[in-house]
């Protein structure tokens, strides 16, 4: 009920935005039906599911909130930081996700990171992704001042948690690590 009344109070041009977010989030689980034989879901094709998910909610906690000002510049150099540093993040700790599915993955013949690297190397790959993301902020915090640091450096201290809360990932990931320590990061 909510989101059909924020769908009313939406820009046209916003409501454009949402467009291919709807259209990917509508295949990511639905097949896509290119003959009578042959079906394919966006989340199958291999490596894909995790830049959907994190490309998706980079978007939309990054530029969505932003489509109502009249001043946004998509193509600004800050929404470009935002967007990517977000997606580091994200890719980072939807990783473990991934390392849970592994079983439900492989069975359904999906290629993932963790399938394909194994958990200790995807484990890494989060880490190097998280520390990338530090990076960039350790940059920000010292071309910036004010408000702007201390929101940099809150950035960096949930970075160099969410490396330690990753460093714990083995498999089997159990729900209570996922559920309160991963998601717990977002």
């Amino acid at each position: 009920l909510g989101m059909l009344v924020s769908l009313f109070n939406l820009s046209s041009s916003s409501l454009l935005y949402l467009v291919p977010l709807f259209i990917i989030s509508l295949f990511y689980a639905t097949p896509l039906s290119f003959k009578k034989t042959s079906k394919i879901q966006l989340r199958s094709l291999p490596f894909l599911k995790i830049f959907l998910v994190a490309g998706v909610w980079s978007f939309v906690t990054v530029v969505f909130p932003q489509l109502q000002d009249s001043n946004f510049n998509f193509f600004s150099g800050d929404v470009a930081f935002q967007l990517t540093s977000r997606f580091l993040f994200l890719f980072a700790i939807t990783l473990p996700f991934d390392i849970r599915d592994m079983h439900i993955d492989a069975a359904l013949k999906i290629v993932t990171f963790p399938i394909a690297l194994g958990v200790k190397k995807t484990v890494k790959l989060a880490q190097l992704s998280l520390l990338l993301f530090c990076v960039m902020y350790l940059i920000y915090l010292f071309s910036h001042s004010g408000p702007d640091q201390l929101k940099a450096a809150a950035y960096i201290l949930s970075g160099l948690l969410s490396i330690l809360v990753i460093n714990k990932c083995k498999a089997p990931v159990s729900e209570y690590y996922v559920s309160f320590g991963i998601e717990g990061l977002m």
